[in-house]
């Protein structure tokens, strides 16, 4: 799914964190961060758009977004960092005096 969005886009998508630059009358846009659902990712596509037109979106670099493969489950990682900090506290207390 994430592939198909990214390779059927017309315009940029909404994004955070992009690097941004206007020259003349032409805006620029590169990279960023898009969140998809509890995903983010990391963006290297770049735009620009005529500000004396605004009408159409101009993709200068497709970016590698599409070839993305999503290999984990956030909430899987979320849970072994918890485990890792409950066990340095039982440590810690084993130590004593």
């Amino acid at each position: 799914a994430v592939a198909e969005y990214f390779a059927s886009l017309t315009e940029p998508c909404p994004r955070i964190h992009c690097a941004m630059v206007v020259r003349g009358s032409t805006l620029v846009i590169y990279g960023g961060i898009f969140e998809m659902g509890d995903v983010e990712v990391t963006l290297d596509d770049c735009w620009a758009l005529d500000l004396g037109k605004r009408d159409q979106w101009r993709r200068l670099l497709p970016g590698t977004m599409d070839r993305l493969v999503w290999r984990g489950d956030g909430e899987a990682d979320d849970d072994d960092d918890d485990d890792d900090d409950d066990d340095d506290e039982e440590e810690d207390e084993d130590e004593g005096p």
